[in-house]
C-alpha cells in the first residue's frame, strides 16, 4: 500500500503534458483513471487519490460541449448524463442531449436528444434531473430564447428565459415525453429556472430546486428607459422547492432563499424528510430542512468566494459528499488555482472537513461537478471545462477512491 502524503496544483508545465497525454483519449475513450500518476508536489491543496494510493488522470470524455452535466444511475447500473450539447457558455442556438455509460464510466454513447430546442434559435441548456417514483428518468430543462442575437452595441443577448419543459423517459433515455406547460412559474408570475437533482420525498412526492433569473427582455428594457439599474437586481436570488410527481406540480412554492442573491441550489434528501442544501451566492451556503422540505433555514458558509456551483450525494457508507467547482484564481492571491473540490461529512452535513482537489482547470469557464458511487466503491465525477489553449469546451471525467482519500487526513 502506497503512503499517502500532501499532494497539490500542477504547474502550467504539466498542465500542457498533461492534455497532450489526453488527446489519444479523445479519440478511444480509454480512461487511465485506474492507472494512476505519481503526486504533484507544488502547493497546499491536497488531491484525492485512487485505490493505489495515486493521483487518478481526469480524460476528456465528451468532447466540444458545454454540457453542465448532471448524472442519474439507473437500476440496471448504467450511468446518465444529461448535457448542454454546444460548445458555448450559452451564446449558441443548442439543446440537452441525452449519453449513457455501461462500463462504470469509461465510455459513453449518445442516445437521444431528450429536449430539442422549438426553434433554430432557441437555447435549451439549464439542467435539473433523477428518477420518478415509477423508476423513469426525469428532466426539467429551461434555456434561453436568442442566444448569441446581438443588441445594439454588437454584444451578445440571450433574450428572455425559456418556460422549463418536463421531459419524461420511460426506456432509459431513448425516447422522451415532453409535457411543455405544466411546470409551475415564481409566485410573480416570472419564469424559473431548474437546476440539480429531482429527489423523492418521504411523502413519496419529488422535489425540485429553481431559481429565479434575470428579468426577461421586455422588463430590462423598461428598466433602462427608466434609468433604474436595482430591478434585475432585486429579481435575482430567490430561491423555491417546488413539489409534485413529475406529472403535476404543486401551486404552492416553498422558499429556500429569499432576497439573497441565491440562485443554483443543490438540494439532497437525507432521509426520514430532513433535507440539506448546497446554495449559490459568494461561495455555497448551507441550508436545512427538517419537514421534508416544507421550511427552510440558512446556515454557515460551506465554501469560500466562487467555489460554486455544487453537487451533493451520499455514498454508502453514509457519509454525504459535496463536490464543486472552484474558480479561485492564482493572479488573485489564491496558491490552489481554479479545479473541481470535495468535502466529506460524516454527521448528516452538520460539519465538514476540509477541501482535496479532485483536479486542476486552466479557465474558469468550468465545474459544475455531479458525481455517483460505482459498484467497487470508487466515485465517478464529471464536470464541464470551457475554452482553453487545446479545445473548446468538453465534458471531463474522473474515477477516484474516497476511502484511500480521506485516509489522507487520519493521524
Amino acid at each position: 500500500m502506497h503512503q499517502a502524503e500532501n499532494v497539490t496544483r500542477m504547474t502550467c508545465f504539466r498542465r500542457c503534458i498533461a492534455s497532450l497525454c489526453l488527446l489519444p483519449m479523445i479519440a478511444t475513450g480509454e480512461s487511465t483513471a485506474e492507472k494512476g500518476t505519481t503526486m504533484p508536489t507544488e502547493s497546499t491543496m491536497t488531491y484525492v487519490l485512487d485505490k493505489d494510493g495515486l493521483v487518478p488522470q481526469p480524460v476528456v470524455a465528451i468532447d466540444q460541449v458545454c454540457a453542465w452535466p448532471n448524472l442519474t444511475q439507473l437500476p440496471d447500473g448504467t450511468i446518465i448524463a444529461l448535457i448542454h450539447n454546444q460548445p458555448s457558455h450559452g451564446q449558441m442556438p443548442g439543446d440537452v442531449d441525452c449519453w449513457a455509460s455501461e462500463d462504470e464510466g469509461k465510455t459513453w454513447v449518445k442516445r437521444s436528444v431528450a429536449a430539442p430546442r422549438e426553434t433554430p434559435e432557441q437555447n435549451r441548456m439549464n439542467v435539473a434531473a433523477g428518477l420518478t417514483a415509477q423508476g423513469d428518468l426525469i428532466l426539467i430543462t429551461a434555456g434561453w430564447s436568442e442566444p448569441g442575437n446581438p443588441d445594439a452595441e454588437g454584444k451578445p443577448m440571450l433574450g428572455h428565459t425559456l418556460q422549463p419543459w418536463v421531459c419524461i423517459s420511460a426506456d432509459a433515455g431513448r425516447t422522451w415525453t415532453i409535457d411543455k406547460t405544466s411546470f409551475p412559474k415564481g409566485p410573480d408570475g416570472r419564469t424559473l429556472v431548474p437546476f440539480g437533482d429531482i429527489m423523492t420525498g418521504k411523502d413519496g412526492k419529488l422535489r425540485v430546486a429553481a431559481y429565479r433569473g434575470p428579468d426577461d427582455e421586455a422588463a430590462q428594457a423598461a428598466a433602462k428607459e427608466k434609468g433604474d439599474v436595482l430591478l434585475k437586481r432585486a429579481s435575482e436570488g430567490q430561491n423555491w422547492v417546488i413539489r409534485g410527481d413529475g406529472y403535476s406540480w404543486d401551486e404552492e412554492l416553498v422558499r429556500i432563499t429569499h432576497r439573497s442573491r441565491h440562485n443554483e441550489t443543490a438540494i439532497f434528501h437525507l432521509g426520514d424528510g430532513k433535507w440539506i442544501a448546497a446554495a449559490r451566492k459568494s461561495g455555497l451556503t448551507l441550508g436545512k430542512s427538517d419537514d421534508d422540505a416544507k421550511t427552510w433555514t440558512l446556515g454557515e458558509k460551506l465554501t469560500e468566494n466562487t467555489c460554486h456551483p455544487g453537487h451533493l450525494t451520499r455514498l454508502k457508507d453514509g457519509t454525504i459528499m459535496l463536490t464543486y467547482g472552484n474558480r479561485q484564481k492564482p493572479a488573485d492571491g489564491h496558491v490552489n488555482g481554479q479545479g473541481v473540490d470535495v468535502k466529506f461529512s460524516n454527521d448528516e452535513g452538520a460539519t465538514w472537513g476540509k477541501p482535496f482537489r479532485l483536479v486542476d482547470l486552466s479557465t474558469g469557464d468550468s465545474g459544475y461537478p455531479s458525481s455517483v458511487q460505482l459498484s467497487d466503491g470508487r466515485v465517478l465525477t464529471v464536470y464541464y471545462e470551457g475554452w482553453n489553449k487545446a479545445r473548446k469546451y468538453s465534458m471531463g471525467s474522473i474515477i477516484w477512491d474516497p476511502e484511500k482519500t480521506r485516509e489522507q487526513s487520519q493521524p
